[in-house]
């Protein structure tokens, strides 16, 4: 069964009344996906762990009373000087333990150094390990073009992940049971 995703940025739900709580609820129980047996709604959230009162209150007002599952991308982006010690980031390890949360390795370039990257998938995988992890290249790299190639992206899940078997769970086995069952 194929899950509806809907992208909703934090910076959107930051800016807009239109994406205040009560509302979001009111948007997910009008879709008629939702309403299958089975079926649910993804969110993906990219803003900085600093944001991240705004991915517990979506975890807590949307992702478990409504079932709803949360996909948080770049790594939850950790504050700058901060990685994974940072409390968004901890936070954001705490809310997979719910079960509804998922998150995407992705973008470590954007990070502040590849060392946070690496620090953050490490953090990561000792702390949920593969099966709630996604990884994506982040391609066409926005803002990136000149200096980020596909190689770099795979050569760097070869070295956040450097098990092969968990790469393929993360990059095949996660995202299959995520958005397929």
């Amino acid at each position: 069964m194929l899950m509806t995703k809907q992208v909703i940025t934090s910076q959107d739900l930051c800016a807009s009344a239109k994406y205040t709580m009560p509302a979001m609820q009111q948007n997910v129980l009008k879709n008629k996906n939702v309403k299958k047996k089975g079926s649910s709604l993804s969110l993906q959230a990219t803003s900085t762990s600093a944001n991240i009162q705004t991915h517990e209150q979506i975890i807590t007002k949307l992702a478990r009373p409504l079932g709803v599952k949360l996909v948080i991308d770049h790594f939850g982006h950790p504050q700058r000087g901060k990685g994974a010690a940072c409390e968004g980031f901890q936070a954001m390890m705490r809310a997979v333990d719910n079960g509804r949360t998922w998150v995407k390795l992705s973008a470590g370039y954007r990070l502040e150094s590849p060392q946070v990257a690496q620090d953050c998938a490490r953090a990561l995988l000792a702390r949920v390990g593969p099966e709630r992890l996604l990884w994506g290249s982040d391609w066409p790299f926005a803002a990136f073009e000149d200096s980020m190639r596909y190689e770099t992206a795979i050569a760097s899940f070869r070295l956040w992940v450097p098990d092969a078997n968990m790469r393929r769970i993360i990059s095949g086995e996660t995202p299959f049971r995520l958005y397929f069952t």
